[in-house]
């Protein structure tokens, strides 16, 4: 089964709750991917920062030997300028209450052209003075197969967001969660796993293989309706997966035509702009070289191509 073209806007999809949840239910699993193997979980606490009156959800307590260190993870789906800074803050702070060193890992969910470097650096009269250095994962170049190689179904759950991901990893992602999750574990990864997976294909292929009724059974989807959200988060967020889809489906769709059509009208770029139909932008993409301005905006409009 072909996978939809991973074109999304990153802020179309709140990931919190599903990040958090899966830093609750599988935190051994994360420490695989951050680099952790082999280290003895201490806790999971959310830790309280009482000089910001913050909190820092995902810090993890290990232990590797006789050295005790925390672990700060950073879920990030969308570019934040503050980023750098405010993982800065938090370390330090960290540092300075508890007296242990501490490591941050900034793990970006969804692929972008340029990414900062993961550094706070502190400059005087155009020289480096100081810097904090930190790690990064872009899961879309980790492989979605030896993702799955490690048996691990919280990292199943994050599979539809890594590279070169095909449907028959999706189901090898279910079989995982249903067969090695805790059975109190599994309707909330497989939420996880659901949410993700529109990213790459419809809400209606995944109802297939994970049923909706799993979904309902979920504490992702018991707080969603708590707050009133419930449908937003059992379709995965589907408008704003939408308007994240098109947009960036009109990117593309406008860089083809640039590109062949340098001298196309106003009225191509309007059509691109008003368009609603993703599967019109994505064959107005494939086929920009070969066809006329006409043709396109025909396609655009709803109506057959000559």
């Amino acid at each position: 089964m072909p996978a939809l073209p991973m074109v999304v806007t990153l802020s179309a999809m709140k990931t919190d709750i599903h990040c958090k949840v899966l830093a609750q239910r599988r935190p051994e699993d994360l420490l695989v991917l951050i680099g952790d193997r082999g280290a003895q979980l201490l806790s999971t606490d959310v830790i309280e920062l009482p000089a910001i009156k913050r909190t820092v959800d995902f810090v993890f307590k290990l232990q590797r030997g006789d050295q005790v260190y925390f672990r700060h993870i950073e879920f990030q789906a969308e570019l934040d300028t503050e980023l750098n800074r405010r993982c800065f803050v938090y370390d330090a702070l960290l540092l300075d209450q508890y007296q242990v060193p501490v490591l941050t890992t900034i793990i970006y969910l969804f692929r972008h052209r340029e990414l900062p470097e993961p550094v706070f650096r502190v400059e005087l009269a155009g020289r480096e003075i100081n810097r904090w250095q930190f790690d990064c994962i872009r899961l879309w170049e980790l492989e979605a197969q030896a993702a799955l190689d490690q048996g691990l179904p919280g990292l199943a759950a994050l599979v539809p967001l890594m590279n070169a991901v095909q449907w028959e990893h999706i189901e090898q992602a279910v079989h995982q969660i249903e067969t090695k999750a805790p059975a109190e574990h599994q309707s909330d990864l497989l939420a996880i796993l659901h949410a993700f997976g529109q990213y790459q294909y419809t809400i209606e292929q995944l109802n297939r293989i994970i049923g909706r009724e799993r979904i309902m059974e979920s504490w992702i989807y018991q707080e969603g309706r708590a707050e009133g959200r419930a449908e937003g988060l059992l379709e995965g967020h589907t408008k704003g997966l939408l308007e994240g889809q098109l947009a960036a489906a009109r990117e593309l769709c406008r860089e083809a035509v640039r590109h062949w059509h340098p001298r196309a009208g106003k009225r191509v770029w309007k059509a691109i702009s008003d368009c609603t139909d993703l599967a019109a932008l994505k064959e107005v993409t494939v086929n920009a070289s070969e066809w006329s301005t006409r043709d396109i905006l025909r396609r655009l409009h709803g109506e057959a191509k000559d």
